[in-house]
């Protein structure tokens, strides 16, 4: 952190030597960042009782040894900070430079409560150059307006954020109030703000917004993996019909458009992406979102679907002939919010994603002749609920078969606002209840730009999945009744 604040301050204090001199390389300097602390504790984390399926994995409970819950109780504390400057260079080109600093104590961020920080010990310390190694550049990038003298086209190229924050599909940026990993979020090398290195063309005037982008994901084997939903190929095992070249970049190329304010109301956004790399050589994702907005109210309608292939946009196994992991799944996200003068605001959303042939059957005890599983992969950033949408089984359960129903509301008073939600999770297609939860957020606002936050969850299993896993395993109990979040934290802008 030091060494952060000392960089920042010479970067300031250079940049006014510069206009000092009248220098002509800078100007409309502008400083900006912001962070995030999040502080919480997790009773009856049901990710990690791997003891009830593993053999051989136990855990020390009260002086005895115990198959169930490895690590049930955990907390620990996230934190993030970016900081940077944005300054023209010449008439119609100007550059973004921003630095960022991460770090997590305690156990809730560790891959199924195992992996802990090699580099140093909480009584000896940490080396200078683990915190180095949490001080990267997020953004360098610089961007070319009115190209080729076009009024609204524009080129950003170098290390930059991507998407809107509450894309279900593409999302690369900060990504607020989320501690844990948060779903759709690799299994390894989470982190709070994240950004990629890209050449984006961008198109805004009137009523259109439209871009199209090439980024690089960097290498699938790199450290950490960074690309999202490859776990499930590496875990596989499968033999490949392919040639796999692991040198070989992951690579992202699609456009996403947006026509705002059709007959006065109704805004539409389409999008498509391919994802090129060795492991699955091509994964796409199209879709489509209309929305409307009346006076207090909005309503939006998403539809997604992916391809998987040896081409672009072609259909067929996820990872190899004959596996049972398929594509052409499907994302249908419904969202709907009425606000009440500026007093409260309820809502309700729905949304269901992936797909299963033949777990249904497994599940009852039967044997099916075959079992289909249908992931969407994405790179999205949506979290349904403080406990459900922050754990790590569940994360890949709403990857492979997903259905979530949302009711809730916010109420303003001065400077507090009160959020109330309630969540029904189950299966899309094999007819589980993974069961319900209840969330309650207080968020104040200190003052302009700081910003302190509490929230509880309590998420309650069904017993629909404990005797599920009772049949299949012969034991019982392997979700916790009962699984609670506590989070309290602050956010800032500068």
């Amino acid at each position: 952190m030091r060494k952060l604040v000392a960089l920042l301050a010479a970067v300031i204090l250079g940049t006014q030597s510069l206009y000092a001199t009248d220098f002509l390389f800078m100007k409309n300097v502008k400083f900006y960042g912001e962070g995030q602390t999040i502080g919480y504790s997790v009773q009856n984390g049901y990710d990690v009782n791997l003891g009830k399926l593993v053999p051989g994995i136990v855990a020390m409970r009260d002086g005895e040894t115990s198959e169930g819950m490895l690590n049930s109780n955990y907390s620990g504390v996230t934190t993030f900070l970016t900081a940077g400057l944005t300054f023209d260079i010449v008439e119609n080109i100007s550059a973004d430079f921003s630095l960022a600093y991460s770090t997590s104590w305690g156990e809730g961020n560790k891959f199924l409560g195992l992996v802990d920080n090699l580099n140093g010990s909480a009584t000896k310390g940490d080396s200078i150059q683990s915190y180095l190694d949490n001080i990267r550049v997020q953004t360098a990038n610089v961007t070319i307006k009115k190209l080729f003298d076009v009024d609204g086209l524009s080129i950003k190229v170098g290390r930059q954020y991507y998407g809107d924050e509450d894309s279900s599909v593409m999302y690369f940026g900060i990504r607020h109030d989320q501690p844990l990993f948060g779903l759709n979020l690799p299994l390894i090398g989470f982190d709070s703000v994240s950004s990629v290195d890209a050449a984006t063309v961008y198109y805004e005037k009137e009523n259109i917004k439209a871009n199209f982008i090439y980024a690089n994901l960097g290498k699938v084997l790199g450290v950490p993996l960074n690309v999202d939903g490859l776990i499930m190929p590496l875990a596989a095992g499968e033999a490949y019909n392919r040639g796999i070249d692991l040198g070989r970049d992951t690579t992202v190329v699609g456009a996403d458009a947006k026509f705002l304010n059709l007959a006065d109301i109704l805004n539409v956004q389409v999008y498509a992406y391919d994802i090129e790399n060795p492991l699955v050589a091509h994964y796409d994702i199209v879709g489509v979102k209309p929305s409307v907005e009346v006076d207090g109210l909005k309503a939006s309608v998403e539809f997604a679907m992916n391809f998987a292939g040896d081409n672009p946009f072609s259909t067929g196994d996820l990872i190899a002939e004959g596996s049972p992991i398929k594509s052409e799944a499907n994302l249908i996200k419904a969202d709907v919010s009425y606000d009440l003068e500026k007093k409260a605001k309820v809502r309700a959303g729905f949304a269901v994603q992936g797909g299963t042939e033949g777990v249904k059957e497994f599940l009852n005890g039967e044997y099916p002749g075959k079992i289909s599983i249908k992931p969407f992969v994405n790179f999205g950033n949506y979290v349904p609920g403080m406990v459900f949408g922050q754990q790590e089984v569940t994360r890949i359960l709403s990857m492979i078969d997903f259905r979530a129903i949302n009711i809730g509301a916010d109420y303003y008073k001065d400077k507090f606002t009160f959020s109330l939600d309630y969540y029904n999770f189950a299966a899309r297609d094999n007819g589980l209840n993974y069961g319900d939860e209840v969330d309650l957020k207080v968020k104040y606002k200190y003052v302009e730009g700081l910003d302190f936050f509490f929230g509880v969850g309590c998420f309650m299993v069904s017993d629909d999945i404990n005797s599920k896993v009772k049949l299949i395993t012969g034991n019982d109990g392997f979700l916790s009744e009962i699984t609670s979040s506590f989070q309290l934290g602050a956010s800032y802008k500068f």
